[in-house]
């Protein structure tokens, strides 16, 4: 599934609506390449998954609760007295 349209911009997704996606839904919704979940799961690392036979199914939850967790919020900047 590609979503870039003919200039290169990228288009917005809905979110899976389930409390399951798979790899591909993953990397749509965290606006990873396609590719990324696997190469992460080969590394152990990201969000948990489950794999069922062949398939592998990241619970939305899971994947909520793993991007919050990397949310970098900015610092104020030190203001020093002149």
């Amino acid at each position: 599934m590609d979503s870039h349209n003919a200039v290169g911009r990228t288009e917005l997704v809905a979110p899976p609506t389930g409390p399951y996606m798979s790899s591909a839904e993953f990397a749509q919704y965290a606006r990873l390449a396609e590719r990324t979940p696997s190469v992460w799961r080969g590394r152990n690392i990201g969000p948990p998954w489950i794999k069922c036979g062949r398939r592998v199914l990241y619970r939305r939850d899971d994947v909520d609760a793993w991007l919050r967790a990397r949310l970098v919020s900015p610092v104020e900047p030190i203001r020093f007295a002149d």
